[in-house]
Formats: structure tokens, sequence, C-alpha cells
């Protein structure tokens, strides 16, 4: 990815490695979201890493036995290969992925070559799974870690990786989608508060979730984006910001298509829908400035990716996530949650670092493996309740007649035995259905009922 060495390229790429030598994550945040981003792969080998909370040595490059340590890679001579861990239970749709892999870049010269590349791809993969086996395979991880194989250098790859998976898309990486789906849910609020009347337009197309845009956050638009230039562009922001920032991202690129969509009546929801995920793959310019949608949405020119950040950046200014309603509904676990914003905590106090310390602190590989449980059972929790809360509209619904027949307070009887019988356990979502009458009005306002 070649930039010209004009004098302004070559201030800020003094400025991109100084930021790295000094840990200034607020000045790598700034220098990710102007133009052109860390510019080039040999910057980016350096500002990935520390990003991802990993120091440099004294010659100012990231420091690989650091890495390895933050990443809780042991030293080869005391634990053995990767190889001699025991296999993780993902691997066989792993490689069925990796077989897939590379269908857009880079143009290999032979199909050894590729052979090649999807052999460090799928080894690459699988050690971060066997080292952290708790973590859950998910299709589009192959494509993230393609764009850091292509990156980084063969000894950096795996503890950046790592970092990345347990610290800042850990929530992808769960036994089930429900997190990766919850995070959705800041879209609308973002489009609603930033462009109402386009809000309005997808209304139908969000309906019940905004599914258009799992792809691309998921994967960081590693799925999406065509060009390797692009999407490395990207990931320089991507890792610099807050996770939330995806969603920003998301929002801006719906923004950027706005006669399109409205081109589209609001009455056809499954073609906004379909409209709507594949803008991920037109940005940056990737596949040209005149290419249709359809014949029936028009045509939009594909945005700069630049201004697509610089938008996203004064979105996510403009509407910071824990504003947000739908804030209120993801877990304290999640990465939205507890991932590090050095950026931020950095404008309230400086941190002392030069090449060969240790950055500011920053959440540990074990912090994450501890809030990926935390989730699952946050997760759990909350997939009872959603259970019960049927349970209990579906029993109302049942014995709707006798609710007016004899009125509520005859009704918390009814609801505690029919719960009794279909085997529902009396656990602190239930319990209070078998107390006073008093009871009754938290009850029902839960399930949506409410008494005058």
């Amino acid at each position: 990815m070649p930039v010209k060495d004009d004098p302004t390229v070559a201030a800020k790429k003094q400025e991109v490695r100084d930021a790295c030598v000094l840990g200034d994550f607020a000045q790598l945040q700034k220098l990710a979201g102007s133009a052109g981003g860390f510019l080039t792969d040999e910057l980016r080998q350096i500002a990935w890493p520390v990003l991802l909370g990993i120091p440099l040595d004294a010659d100012g490059h990231a420091d690989v036995e650091a890495a390895s340590a933050i990443a809780g890679i042991p030293k080869e001579e005391d634990s053995g290969s990767w190889e001699s861990l025991p296999p993780h239970r993902d691997e066989e749709q792993v490689q069925l992925d990796v077989n897939r892999a590379f269908v857009y870049y880079p143009t290999h010269a032979n199909d050894a070559e590729e052979a090649r590349q999807k052999k460090a791809l799928s080894a690459l993969i699988i050690e971060v799974l066997r080292r952290y086996p708790y973590l859950c395979y998910f299709q589009g991880f192959h494509d993230i870690c393609q764009v850091f194989l292509l990156v980084l250098p063969p000894h950096l790859r795996t503890p950046t990786v790592a970092r990345l998976a347990v610290l800042r898309i850990r929530d992808f990486m769960l036994p089930t989608i429900d997190a990766a789906v919850q995070q959705l849910l800041l879209l609308p609020d973002i489009l609603r508060m930033a462009d109402p009347p386009l809000w309005n337009h997808l209304r139908l197309a969000q309906h019940p979730r905004p599914f258009f845009a799992l792809s691309g956050t998921l994967t960081m638009y590693a799925h999406d984006v065509q060009s390797l230039g692009a999407i490395a562009r990207l990931f320089d922001v991507l890792l610099a910001r807050p996770p939330a920032f995806s969603l920003y991202l998301f929002a801006a690129i719906v923004r950027a298509h706005r006669e399109a969509l409205f081109a589209t009546p609001a009455n056809e929801p499954e073609m906004l829908h379909h409209i709507l995920s594949k803008l991920p793959g037109r940005t940056g310019g990737d596949r040209g400035n005149n290419e249709n949608f359809s014949e029936e949405s028009g045509s939009a020119s594909s945005p700069l990716l630049d201004d697509l950040i610089a938008d996203a950046a004064q979105l996510a200014n403009d509407y910071p996530a824990h504003t947000l309603p739908a804030w209120r509904s993801i877990a304290a676990s999640s990465v939205l949650k507890t991932a590090d914003d050095r950026a931020t905590a950095q404008s309230k106090s400086r941190p002392e670092s030069a090449a060969g310390k240790p950055l500011a602190s920053g959440l540990t590989v074990a912090d994450g493996e501890r809030l990926f449980h935390e989730h699952v059972r946050e997760l759990e929790t909350a997939e009872r309740r959603r259970q019960q809360v049927a349970r209990v509209r579906q029993i109302l619904w049942q014995y709707r007649g006798p609710m007016r027949a004899v009125g509520v307070a005859v009704l918390v009887g009814v609801v505690a035995v029919a719960l009794r019988r279909s085997g529902a356990s009396v656990g602190a979502g239930s319990s209070f259905l078998t107390g006073p009458v008093a009871k009754v009005s938290s009850l029902l306002s839960r399930v949506g009922i409410y008494i005058g």
C-alpha cells in the first residue's frame, strides 16, 4: 500500500512513530481517524500491537517476548508447541472457512503460494483457539485473521489476534450469537438521533433487529470490503477506537447512501434490507463510483473512506454509546462496556510510557476469560427470564376469561398454580407470583400489562 512520500506524509509517519513510542493512545486515535490512517503496513506493524496493549522494545518495534507474555502465551521451550495442545471443537469449521479465504486479495502468483497462505491462516486461527479453548469460533473470524496475517510479521500475529479475540471481539466468540445481535440494537438508536427521517424510512427493514449490519460489525468489515488497502485503513480506526465505533461506522455508511435508500419505498423492507447488507462492500471506492445498487434503487457514488470515518467519529461524539437507550440492555461484561478506552483515560491522566516500558495499565487475557464466563452467565440468566416471561404471557392469555370474570386477585393464584403445573422453578424471577396481591402490578408490568 504505497503512500507518496511528500513532506506532509513524512511528517505524519513520524507522528505515528512518536505516538507509538510514547504510548500516546489519544494521539494514535487522532492519527487513525485522519486522512490515510497509519498510511503504511510498516507503521501498522508498530501501531496495531501498541493499540492492543503490546509495548515496544528499545528499538521502537513491537516487543516480541513481551507480546507473548502479555497474551498469556508461554515460551515454547517451557510448554511445547501449540500443536501439542488438545484440538479445539471448532477446527473442522475453521478449515472449511480457510478453504474459502483469499477470494479478493492478495493476488497469488500460483496455487502453491495460495496454499502456503491458507496453511498459515489455519495455523494462526487454530493456535489462538487451542490456547484459549473457551472461545467459540464464528464464521468471519477467519476474515479478520486474514488481514492480520497479511499486514503483520509472523511473530506478532498470534499475540495480537489473541488479545483482539479475548478483549475486543469477545462478544462474538461466546457460545451463542445473542450478544452480537444485542449490539445491533445501538444502530437504530444512532440513526434515530442523527437522522430521524432516514430512521423512519428504514423502520420496517430494521424489524425485529437490524440484521443487515451483522456481517459488517461481526467481522470488522473484513468480510465485505474487497480491497486490502481499504480494510487495513479501516482496521486502523477500529483498533484505535472503542468497540462500539463499528456501529457508528455502519450508521455513517447508511447515511452516505441516503438518497439511494430513499429511492426504494419504505414498504419494500426486503429490498431495503438487501441494499443495506451490501453497503459495506461499497465503501472506499472498492467497486468504483458508478455501480448501481439495483435498477429499482438507482445509483450512488461510493463515498470516500476518510469521509465515512470522519462522519462516524462525529456521530460517536454527538451521541455517545452510554447515552443510547439500547445501552441499558447491553450486558455489564460485554466488550462494549469493559474494553479499555485509553484515549479517553489519557485525556484525564497522561501515562509515563517510553520505548521498552509497559504501556498504560489495561485488561489482561485473564480478565478477558473471567469476563467471558460472566457474560455467559448473564446471557443464561436473561434467557431464563425471557422464557419465564413468555410462559407468564401464555398463561395470562390462556386465563384471560377468568381474569375478566374474577379479577386480578384470583388471577395471581391461577398463574402461580399454573406455573407449578408447568414445571416452572420458583426462583428469583417467579417467587413473587405466589406473594401478596400487592405485587401483582410489578408482575404484570414485566409482561406489558399495567393496572391503572
